[in-house]
């Protein structure tokens, strides 16, 4: 008889995770329906009510709301991350006074 958990592990703990499974379920050919993805972008750029079927109105304050929100407020606040980690991590401190004071700006 085989036995039926191994030693040194619980029973309810399994050894394949299922987030790697799905990673290798993205990149496999025969997984992508590719004829349906380029019928819908299609679609999109040159009927876009059949897809996105909303107003004119509700497009414009669609792509409004992306260029400020993702584009305006999220890269000024990743270059004020990057710019606060630069000029406290990565600058070089000198012995020497005679050197100017190198900052990012």
């Amino acid at each position: 008889m085989l036995p039926t958990t191994s030693k040194g592990r619980a029973s309810n703990v399994r050894p394949n995770p299922v987030f790697p499974q799905y990673l290798r379920r993205i990149v496999k050919w025969r997984q992508m329906d590719i004829e349906y993805t380029f019928w819908q972008m299609l679609n999109l750029c040159t009927s876009p009510k059949v897809v996105f079927s909303h107003s004119v109105g509700h497009a414009i304050s669609t792509v409004l709301s992306v260029l400020i929100f993702h584009f305006l407020i999220t890269g000024a606040v990743l270059a004020t991350c990057c710019w606060f980690l630069t000029n406290s991590y990565l600058r070089e401190e000198s012995p020497n006074s005679h050197v100017v004071e190198q900052r990012v700006e």
